[in-house]
Order: structure tokens, then sequence, then C-alpha cells
């Protein structure tokens, strides 16, 4: 069990299920743990720490590691409004928000659904370290890390979509222990499901990708 004592986590959907499981967990490791919007009070509370130890609202006060940063531009089949229209209303503001966590010395990860490969390069030069979900269904998850594992890491990577929903358990074993292999090769690479775990994943399906992820 990791000791957690002093962190605090935000954990969304915990209401029953994986996020409720989750929640525990981190409460059991000694983290204070909010979970969701919906909890007024304690966010509340949290926020008003937060902004009383940094003066003007400066979540990097705190002993965090990273901060993720959740924006969906793109689709199954591409970006959403275009990458010139991201550029001009987009890129600029991000980047800004970026920097200030980069100057803090914590790490910058962020969550965008969808085909977005093509904003790669210039994620990275706004500062962008870790890139989730890494959906398999929509990328060539081994083309990209070779392109830019260099440069960045990657969250994700386990098919909600088609695997874990509808492969067999010896297809689930394989996909998941390549993805260790070939994408976790010289690190960079936090091995998880792509996206929540849809209700029709078979649990046979979820059991054997972790017990997989356990044997590492």
């Amino acid at each position: 069990m990791f000791d957690l004592s002093g962190k605090v986590a935000l954990v969304t959907g915990a209401s029953r299920g994986l996020g409720a499981a989750m929640a525990k967990s981190l409460a059991e490791a000694g983290a204070t743990v909010i979970l969701n919007a919906r909890d007024r009070a304690s966010l509340d509370a949290k926020l008003a720490e937060i902004v009383a130890a940094g003066g003007k609202g400066e979540v990097c006060a705190f002993d965090v590691d990273a901060m993720i940063f959740g924006d969906d531009w793109g689709q199954q089949t591409g970006l959403l409004m275009g990458a010139d229209l991201w550029r001009e209303y987009i890129k600029p503001r991000m980047t800004r928000m970026y920097q200030r966590v980069k100057a803090h010395g914590k790490t910058v990860m962020i969550h965008s659904c969808g085909k977005v490969e093509e904003l790669f390069p210039e994620l990275i030069e706004a500062g962008v370290e870790v890139f989730n979900p890494f959906q398999p269904e929509v990328m060539d998850i081994y083309a990209i890390k070779r392109a830019f594992g260099d440069r960045l890491s990657f969250y994700g990577g386990i098919s909600t979509q088609r695997t874990l929903p509808f492969a067999t358990v010896r297809d689930v074993k394989d996909e998941v222990r390549r993805l260790l292999d070939e994408i976790g090769k010289d690190g960079g690479y936090i091995a998880a499901p792509a996206h929540w775990i849809p209700a029709d994943a078979k649990p046979e399906n979820i059991a054997a990708m972790l017990e997989v992820l356990q044997e590492q």
C-alpha cells in the first residue's frame, strides 16, 4: 500500500463502481479525498485552503507532483475544430497554463479524447509531458511511441472500445503484455485503460488485465 498521507485526491464519478473503489483505496492510503463537485462543502473548503496557501488560488503551492488538464479536442476521425482554429483560440491560452505549472517544477499532463496526434509536436512545444488517454481505436499508438516517445510519456493505451468488451481473456493478456513490452520499453508509459471501463466490459477481461499489470 502506498503512503499518501498529506496528499489531496479529487475523484470524479465516485458514487459507484471503479470510482468508489478508487476513492476508498486512496482514503485507506492516507489521502484527503474530495469526491467530486457534488460534494460542495468539501470542495469549497479545499479551494479556500488552496487560495490561502498560494495567495491567488495557486494550486501549485501544494505538494503535488503533476497537474492534469482535461480538454477534448478530438473525435474518432480527427480534430473537432481543425488545427488552425485550435492554434488561434486554444493553444496560446493552454501554453500559458502549462508553462505556469512547469515554472513550479510540476509535470504537465493532459487528457484529450480523439484523434489528435497532429497536435503532438505543438503540445510538446507548449510544455505537455504526459498524454492521456492514448486511444488505440483512433491512433497507431506504437507508431506514436516511436515518433514521440523521447519527448512525451503516455498514459492509457488499453482498448476500452474493442478489447475489454469483446476480446477473449487470452487476447487481453497478449495485448497488455505487448503494450508493456513495446510502449513501456525504456519507460515513459503508464499502463491503464484508455478511458473509463465501459459497463459492457467482461469481468473476466478486467481481471485478466489486472493480472498482467500486477505481474510487472
